[in-house]
């Protein structure tokens, strides 16, 4: 891995960051993978589709 590399890996995850405190759906689209998935606390799973809706309805903010 370059610093290049690294400064852009750095950067997805500040753009991250800013795109769900601002509910950039758009941006978050970008960043994420269609085939994205985290797990809540309880373990279940969440695709980045679900992020999106969730953040678009209110569910999460």
């Amino acid at each position: 891995m370059t610093p290049e590399d690294e400064r852009q890996i750095l950067r997805l995850f500040e753009d991250g960051d800013r795109a769900l405190i601002a509910a950039d759906l758009a941006e978050l689209s970008r960043i994420f993978a269609d085939d994205y998935i985290q797990y809540d606390e309880s373990g279940k799973p969440v695709t980045m589709q679900d992020l999106i809706n969730n953040l678009k309805t209110g569910v999460i903010r």
